[in-house]
């Protein structure tokens, strides 16, 4: 939030026709006295003496300066805002925007980003109120066009103005399923980068030094990315996810190979900078060690039976084989590693080229890659060119346990992606005495065995209760001193002589074990080279100049990108479940996945549902809710997770928790929509694990699932009886349920509302 008060308008903040007088005095000394606690953060000293100066001002009828008037309110709503008076902070801001927008008119542009970020802040996430914060912008946006158009001025002073504005009110637009506006919104700015490329010959965009406009750009493509995944418009969403990563690259290829830089989203490419070792993975049997698996025991103890086609039974059943996983161990020499979440790996001329891995979509940064404040100017030519920064940590040799995405900080992508990244490298790459496969070439061999495993901070709590559990692999690299957390400060920067990192290929293009690089046995790849676009797609003619030429276009759901191979899924199972391994004496329960500590999907119903939950199981099995899903703590989430018989819970990152269940564990899940139907495409991720880890999955069918960043509505009485109804089936399919109350159910009808997911 933007708050400070700039001295020069101080100065001039108000005007009377008289001489000076007492009051003058006053008010500036008021003014000095609240920008120099401002500077202090004392908000309360701050926000008294700029109430006094306004005071004053308004009392003595004296004439305010309107941009000046902005400013001083701004600062009173922003001291309010950190005293967390929030009422009075949202007034103030509404006084500050309607000041501005008489300043507007005047040639004073500086109040309008100022006034509206703050208003988002405020509005979305501190208040959560999304729909009066997207009501706030769109008068942002109203504002400046008027300015515009009285001061006579074209689009593109129109887009300087307002395109901070423009991206955040898109951003919102997006969560809240307004995808028409959202495109409409955005589309100015990436359409007004392509009508400034200077020819067909130009192969950057915004070739300019203004970091701070290509990330904003770039920020804008993402969104539009978004948008076009919820309307399951994967190619679309492709294409804008390649513009995005086009806007973070530096501008400046003098001494690279290739004309300019580029993502390299996979390992692919013939003329390489890197080695490729394929690691096939054995998929391992997921046994529950001496302990009954709860469903197990829930129904031999009451006699319930299986039922038909719920999946397996797993309950005196063999369970079935999956195929090898294949890893992928890349080896890549004089690479760098920075970015505020160590997001950034990329390689100096003469490659010129940042790495995104395989598991991207279409290479896509994080949102925020080429923001030099986030990422301390990743594009700068000192930093990513040539020179060293002053900040470098020079390693040997690292194996790198991060997601380019910045996964490692979304719960569902580090629980699924970086612990499985942490899993393959203790139980596949190196042995109990910290020494590497013995499948691996010599020379790799040993430079990866004396490898520092680089690893984010969050991270840091398995690593940790794996140490306490006395992990043999784990211990004997502590004791080595070749663990070590990514610290990271602004203009540091990781020179790595031989950096490795451990990858695989999503489940849209698979390779082979003997050919990493080639396409699925027996059939074509399921994507296609990038190439000239025929369309009229304004997006797609963009995507066509920003692309990077290994780039991918993709026709498929860009979340089976996500999907990490089964073998490799087993293996991290596996691996959990010997380190945190489930306590024998356990009672079974039913667990509740509850979001009520999340801003979306949160079920506004859920003390209703957990109540008749506990009513239908009452004298048979404990009902528990388990909130706090998205923090990363294994030992935690492996307690409560394996001793589940059945998971009932909205679509949320924390069910990537089911890692921790025992074979056969029922699965209810709530599902999530997207603007083309539902449930969401999303919700392949659940089905894919599930399968893998062979839980019994299903989703509740609704008829109007709440969009990915909504929450679920209010249920009735009927839905929250039906939840419990198919709760209790799913355990005891040859029962019928007990009544929620001593008066029994009330007599109306209810469909089945679950799909079984085979």
């Amino acid at each position: 939030m933007m708050g400070l008060l700039p001295k020069h308008l101080v100065l001039v903040v108000a005007v009377a026709a008289a001489p000076e007088t007492t009051v003058h005095e006053q008010i500036r000394s008021a003014l000095a006295t609240g920008e120099a606690a401002l500077q202090a953060s004392r908000w309360r000293a701050s926000s008294d003496a700029y109430e006094r100066a306004l005071h004053l001002m308004k009392h003595h009828k004296l004439q305010i300066n309107v941009a000046a008037e902005s400013q001083l309110t701004n600062n009173v709503a922003w001291a309010a805002f950190k005293l967390g008076d929030h009422e009075r902070a949202l007034r103030h801001y509404e006084a500050s925007a309607r000041s501005c927008d008489a300043a507007l008119h005047d040639g004073f542009n500086e109040c309008l980003n100022k006034v509206y970020d703050n208003l988002h802040e405020l509005v979305h996430r501190t208040l959560r109120r999304r729909g009066l914060a997207i009501d706030y912008l769109r008068e942002g946006l109203a504002s400046a066009k008027r300015a515009i158009d009285e001061r006579g001025l074209d689009e593109a002073a129109l887009l300087h103005l307002d395109g901070n504005v423009r991206v955040r009110l898109g951003y919102l637009l997006v969560l809240h399923g307004e995808l028409n506006e959202a495109e409409n919104t955005l589309g100015p700015l990436l359409r007004h980068a392509l009508t400034n490329t200077t020819g067909p010959s130009e192969h950057g965009l915004f070739t300019g030094p203004n970091v701070e406009k290509r990330a904003l750009l770039q920020e804008a493509a993402t969104y539009v990315g978004w948008s076009r995944a919820f309307r399951r418009d994967w190619t679309g969403a492709s294409d804008a996810h390649a513009v995005g990563a086009a806007l973070a690259l530096p501008r400046d290829a003098s001494g690279c190979t290739l004309p300019r830089w580029r993502v390299q989203d996979g390992w692919l490419t013939p003329e390489r900078s890197w080695t490729v070792h394929p690691l096939a993975v054995k998929a391992p049997i997921l046994r529950f060690g001496n302990v009954v698996a709860p469903i197990c025991a829930v129904r031999r103890r009451f006699g319930a039976k299986d039922r038909p086609g719920a999946g397996p039974g797993w309950c005196g059943a063999s369970e079935p084989s999956l195929s090898p996983g294949l890893a992928r161990l890349v080896e890549i020499p004089n690479a760098f590693l920075g970015g505020k979440d160590g997001s950034a790996l990329w390689q100096r001329a003469p490659h010129c080229v940042f790495f995104a891995g395989e598991v991207t979509s279409s290479g896509a940064p994080p949102p925020d890659w080429g923001d030099a404040a986030a990422n301390s100017g990743l594009t700068d030519r000192d930093v990513v060119l040539n020179s060293e920064p002053e900040d470098t940590i020079t390693i040997e040799s690292a194996l790198l346990l991060f997601d380019a995405r910045e996964g490692h900080k979304m719960f569902w992508h580090h629980q699924t992606e970086s612990v499985s990244r942490l899993a393959l490298a203790l139980c596949r790459l190196f042995d109990r005495d910290g020494k590497a496969a013995s499948d691996l070439p010599e020379q790799t061999r040993n430079m990866l065995s004396r490898a520092v495993v680089l690893f984010p901070q969050a991270l840091t709590a398995t690593i940790t209760a794996l140490l306490q559990r006395g992990h043999a692999t784990t211990k004997a690299l502590e004791r080595q001193r070749r663990l070590r957390a990514y610290d990271w400060s602004a203009g540091r920067v990781y020179a790595i002589r031989a950096a490795f990192v451990l990858d695989w290929p999503p489940a849209a293009f698979a390779g082979t074990a003997d050919a990493p690089g080639g396409p699925p046995s027996g059939g074509a790849p399921r994507w296609e080279p990038r190439g000239r676009h025929n369309d009229d797609n304004w997006i797609a003619e963009l995507a066509s100049k920003a692309a990077a030429p290994y780039g991918r276009r993709y026709k498929e759901s860009l979340f089976r990108l996500h999907f990490v191979p089964p073998g490799i899924l087993r293996t991290q199972a596996a691996f959990l479940r010997r380190a945190f391994p489930p306590d024998r004496d356990a009672k079974p329960t039913v667990l509740w996945y509850s979001r009520r500590d999340c801003d979306k999907r949160h079920v506004k119903s859920e003390d209703e549902v957990i109540e008749a939950l506990r009513t239908r199981f009452k004298g048979r099995l404990d009902v528990v809710s388990w909130a706090g899903g998205a923090t990363p703590d294994a030992k935690r989430a492996a307690s409560a997770w394996s001793r589940a018989a059945l998971v009932v819970g909205p679509h949320g990152a924390g069910l990537a928790n089911m890692v921790h269940c025992a074979p056969g564990t029922v699965v209810l899940v709530l599902p999530a929509g997207d603007a083309a139907g539902a449930p969401s495409a999303s919700d392949e991720v659940f089905a894919h694990l599930a399968v893998a880890l062979g839980l019994d999955l299903r989703f509740f069918r609704m008829a109007e699932p709440p969009l990915m960043f909504h929450n679920y509505s209010k249920f009735d009485q009927s839905a929250v009886r039906a939840v419990a109804n198919e709760a209790w089936g799913a355990l005891f399919p040859d029962e019928p349920p007990p009544p929620l109350s001593p008066y029994g159910d009330e007599d109306d009808d209810v469909e089945v509302v679950s799909e079984v997911v085979a």
